[in-house]
């Protein structure tokens, strides 16, 4: 994924408007504050979702790593 991609999904998604400021030309995010960072990094551990049913995103409370088995 681009720079570029990181900036405008930041702008156009609904869960992350308003939680960053950008650079004056509009292509940097700016991260001076501790919940743009905390925001910053829930974005790269991938913890916003995109609904298949609703179509719309939302912030993952957890991730589950493990592999279920059927028994």
């Amino acid at each position: 994924m681009t720079k570029e991609a990181i900036v405008e999904f930041t702008k156009t998604t609904s869960e992350l408007t308003g939680k960053f400021k950008y650079s004056e030309d509009g292509t940097k995010i700016r991260l001076d504050t501790k919940k743009s960072k905390d925001a910053f990094l829930k974005l790269m551990n991938d913890a916003f979702l995109r609904s298949e049913l609703t179509e719309q995103y939302y912030e993952a409370s957890a991730k589950d790593n493990t592999t279920r088995t059927s028994e």
